[in-house]
């Protein structure tokens, strides 16, 4: 963060919460997110990995197809539209580090390095009320928002979730859920998961990213065809 710049954040007598301007950048992000990919959001999570284009395009946009390893990707997303229910049933998380162990050693860069990050953002499309994407901003912001050492590592994702439980327990989850209400424009679909994808983009606005894509979307479509 620059010296000049002031934080995202601001310590309250409960603990810290985001600046408002921080909470109304994320809620612009996430909304533009949100809407381009509402077929999937609202419609049916199961496009994203039973049609090849839909999760190639989920790859680029989110960064999680440099975690796979060279000429696996089919297979791959073969592999966790198979698993991925199984994966997703613990509203603790256990089940994305199980998966990312299983995933690793035949599809992992680098001869198995992890997958949290793309299971977990494949989680957050199938339950986004629950899942929230690992990611490395989100992490470094998450544990500046509680007051923890900045570079501290997480044992694995089930540790990160219950991190970001306990954040949100705190008046953060008003602060949001107020400001997403005044804000309009909002999916109403789920209120519920569109406030931690606000979360989710706040974080990672206190880890220190400073460009997110807006742009018109180019799909899916209602529609999509399954294969």
């Amino acid at each position: 963060m620059d010296n000049n710049e002031n934080p995202p954040f601001a310590d309250q007598p409960g603990g810290r919460n985001f600046h408002d301007a921080t909470i109304q950048r994320a809620i612009v992000v996430a909304r533009h997110a949100w809407h381009g990919w509402k077929i999937v959001l609202e419609d049916d999570a199961t496009i994203l990995l039973a049609n090849p284009k839909v999760f190639s395009r989920f790859c680029a946009e989110y960064s999680v197809g440099r975690t796979i390893r060279t000429g696996t990707k089919e297979e791959c997303r073969r592999m966790i539209r198979r698993l991925i229910r199984r994966a997703i049933k613990d509203p603790l998380g256990s089940g994305i580090d199980n998966l990312d162990r299983r995933l690793r050693p035949h599809f992992g860069t680098r001869n198995g390095r992890s997958m949290v990050s793309m299971i977990s953002k494949v989680g957050a499309f199938y339950r986004p009320e629950v899942f929230v994407a690992w990611d490395k901003y989100a992490r470094k912001g998450l544990n500046i928002m509680s007051n923890l050492p900045p570079s501290r590592n997480f044992t694995g994702y089930v540790n990160y979730l219950a991190t970001v439980e306990q954040l949100w327990a705190t008046p953060v989850r008003k602060q949001i859920e107020s400001a997403v209400s005044a804000a309009g424009g909002c999916p109403q679909y789920n209120p519920p998961a569109f406030g931690r994808r606000v979360l989710d983009v706040a974080l990672m606005i206190v880890g220190g990213r400073r460009e997110f894509e807006v742009r018109p979307h180019s799909g899916p479509k209602r529609g999509a065809q399954k294969c």
